[in-house]
């Protein structure tokens, strides 16, 4: 993640995620795991016109890392190529003091037949073998980050 380097930085993100914000409906609830709070986020677009996503996110509080999304497109962001895009979920997982990917999924039909796939696609995809910066010399990725 980038850190903003000014506090003009800061409320210049903020207001666009308020604007952004702005377009959902927000349901919130969370969920005890042990001594950390998770929370669930469900939310669908206010305008049915609008091609926004509707789904739910899962934040876990120890570490402010969204640990699964679940979305889809009640009406499609590209209506000429992708008739229907209702699943998509990503999940992620700490592993060696690092949150990374572990699986994707995601299901879409297209408008028209796409060679050598048809009309449907189903992707999923299941990361299990990270190895994070085994064997590099923190030099390699410049002075500041190995000085961190």
């Amino acid at each position: 993640m980038v850190e903003p380097d000014s506090a003009d930085a800061y409320l210049d993100i903020l207001a666009r995620l308020a604007r952004q914000v702005r377009s959902f409906r927000l349901k919130l609830g969370r969920d005890i795991l042990g001594d950390h709070v998770v929370y669930r986020i469900a939310f669908e677009p206010r305008s049915p016109l609008q091609p926004l996503p509707s789904g739910v996110v899962w934040v876990d509080t120890r570490d402010d890392v969204i640990v699964r999304q679940e979305l889809g497109f009640p009406r499609s962001p590209v209506p000429l190529l992708i008739r229907k895009f209702d699943r998509m979920v990503v999940e992620r997982e700490r592993i060696d003091g690092h949150w990374v990917m572990t699986r994707a999924l995601m299901r879409a039909e297209f408008t028209v037949p796409v060679p050598r796939m048809g009309r449907a696609l189903e992707i999923a995809i299941l990361f299990e073998d990270y190895r994070n910066n085994r064997g590099v010399d923190p030099a390699v990725f410049g002075p500041a980050r190995a000085a961190r």
